[in-house]
């Protein structure tokens, strides 16, 4: 358990952290697929597998029964972003814990939700312009957005402490994934605008997806 929580004082259970990398690993095979893959070619049985697995992630993120789809994603989103760091001064106030390593995750992922909310407000994501159901919601709260303070409540319940070699890992990685995560976030939304329709790779040569190895190491 403490190895679990040491990484970046916001590790995550391993559950979402291994759900994270399998729709990471399934992305990047798609698009490996479709880029070697002739447009009459039938779907490999993982392809398949891959587009109800799309579906259903889809489906759950917004059309839950019952009711209309009047929730943004990014209203829940900013939500759960930006109370982070109401949620973690509640907990050191819960478990009167008000250790360096408390203050630190404070700090961290408290500016990493203002940051967010930023970055909505500038540059925002249009799939999270998409609107849900209530039920939708409550589905990505407790399953996907939810998880996330779980690294706060293990690090501050179980008052965690860290050796000043670990500070400074947790501090340089954090710091390193949100640039990351902003920079890549940043070039997409503005190559999106000039060219509304295309398909964007998000980082360079090396990494595909760079905004989304910035926030496995935020999260990390």
């Amino acid at each position: 358990a403490r190895l679990m929580n040491i990484g970046c004082l916001g590790s995550q259970p391993l559950a979402a952290k291994v759900g994270a990398a399998s729709f990471g690993a399934l992305a990047v095979y798609k698009l490996l697929s479709a880029a070697g893959r002739q447009p009459d070619s039938p779907l490999s049985l993982f392809e398949k597998i891959y587009s109800k697995v799309g579906d259903l992630t889809y489906w759950l993120g917004t059309d839950v029964p019952p009711g209309p789809k009047f929730l943004k994603k990014s209203w829940v989103i900013n939500t759960q972003k930006g109370g982070t760091a109401i949620f973690v001064y509640f907990l050191m106030r819960k478990y009167n814990n008000f250790s360096l390593a408390a203050y630190t995750y404070l700090a961290l992922h408290g500016t990493y939700g203002i940051v967010w909310l930023i970055k909505d407000r500038v540059f925002p994501d249009a799939s999270f312009e998409q609107k849900c159901t209530f039920n939708s919601a409550v589905t990505g709260v407790t399953n996907v957005l939810g998880p996330y303070w779980l690294g706060a409540y293990y690090t501050i319940s179980r008052n965690v402490s860290l050796t000043p070699a670990q500070m400074c890992a947790t501090v340089f990685v954090h710091t390193l994934g949100i640039t990351l995560m902003m920079g890549a976030d940043t070039q997409k939304y503005f190559v999106l605008r000039e060219k509304r329709g295309s398909s964007v790779t998000v980082g360079s040569r090396s990494a595909r997806n760079t905004n989304y190895l910035g926030e496995m190491m935020i999260y990390g």
